[in-house]
């Protein structure tokens, strides 16, 4: 799996029915091998897609979904498997928004959280309380008992701050609610419709 032109380069990836000749082989016996190959579709849990909008407010929960996917990337619904979820940085609170499996959020505030996953169903969403720490942070989520089983890094980092907005179709609380509401249905271009602007910040003893 390495590039023997450039020590530092390996192949990123998995390889499946690999096949060694002692001999070289005629064109037809290539072409044959190659219509043997088959893709590996549906085979189980291959990696976990996170995704977030990239910024965060830290007196403000942000939802993170999960979900785990197969080797063609589609969503995979046979995994009931526990996951780890991690900030990586030590910080952060982890609560369960959306799915039918086990939640636990054993140390609050240090980043990591677990959850074992509901057999049927392939996506599950997570509020994530980040009130202090660095920024921006990378969120890993990988299978508990194997950790080479993890997600695939697509999501970027995200960013928090002390303070920003929320935009929402409905004007909300003072206080909030715990999680802010997302926009009932798409909008159109072209036609008017509501925005609300909430402001968030800390003061020297909130």
């Amino acid at each position: 799996g390495q590039d023997q032109g450039l020590a530092p380069r390996f192949w990123n990836g998995r390889i499946d029915e690999v096949r060694i000749y002692n001999r070289a082989l005629s064109q037809t016996e290539v072409q044959t091998a190659m219509n043997a190959t088959h893709p590996c579709v549906g085979l189980g849990a291959d990696h976990f897609v996170i995704t977030h909008d990239g910024y965060g407010i830290n007196c403000v929960s942000e939802n993170i979904t999960v979900s785990v996917r197969d080797s063609a990337n589609a969503p995979y619904t046979s995994y009931s498997q526990q996951v780890t979820l991690d900030t990586q940085t030590g910080k952060g609170t982890w609560s369960l928004v959306t799915g039918g499996g086990t939640f636990t959020d054993a140390v609050a505030n240090d980043g990591l959280a677990t959850y074992t996953w509901a057999n049927g169903q392939s996506s599950a969403t997570f509020a994530l309380s980040y009130r202090e720490g660095s920024t921006p942070i990378n969120i890993r989520v990988y299978q508990t008992s194997d950790a080479t089983l993890r997600d695939d890094d697509t999501e970027g980092t995200m960013a928090w701050s002390a303070s920003g907005f929320t935009v929402t179709s409905a004007a909300l609380s003072n206080p909030p609610p715990g999680a802010i509401p997302a926009f009932v249905s798409p909008q159109t271009a072209g036609t008017s419709f509501p925005l609300y602007l909430a402001a968030y910040g800390t003061t020297p003893t909130d």
